[in-house]
């Protein structure tokens, strides 16, 4: 009896970095060379990101999708932080089940931040929204959470 290889589809196994669209370093970069937000280490190039991966993917409004995953990330905490199951989570806060699980794996596409906030507020959480001077000619979008009591 023989055996057969069985087929990976692309991508299966291990992952390893694609290499950079950005142009290589000079060839006299050494091991563990910084430049700017870009570190090469074994000829690899890594690049730092900004903090937000939806502005370092292009996306439009990424403030907006980071703050959307942000949220969902202190809902999921809560509920953890409490045991509750969906379920019973979304009894508390008006949702059904489905819509939690959705929360839960980020899939935040229907939800507003203000209902996300919202949802928040019915697992116990105050929301504060905070307004200051901007530090440049446009505001940013920030979130901070304080430890539960």
């Amino acid at each position: 009896m023989s055996s057969t290889p069985s087929k990976k589809s692309p991508g299966a196994g291990s992952r390893r970095p694609k290499p950079s669209s950005t142009s290589l370093p000079s060839a006299s970069a050494t091991r563990g060379e910084t430049t700017s937000n870009r570190r090469v280490v074994n000829s690899t190039v890594f690049e730092t990101g900004s903090g937000n991966v939806f502005a370092d993917l292009g996306l439009p409004d990424a403030e907006e999708l980071l703050l959307k995953a942000q949220l969902m990330q202190a809902i999921n905490a809560e509920i953890t932080r409490r045991g509750l199951s969906q379920a019973e989570a979304g009894e508390l806060v008006g949702l059904a089940q489905p819509d939690l699980s959705r929360i839960a794996n980020g899939r935040g596409v229907g939800f507003s931040a203000e209902r996300l906030m919202d949802v928040l507020r019915h697992l116990g959480r105050d929301v504060e929204i905070l307004v200051s001077s901007a530090s440049g000619p446009v505001g940013e979008l920030r979130f901070r959470e304080l430890s539960p009591r």
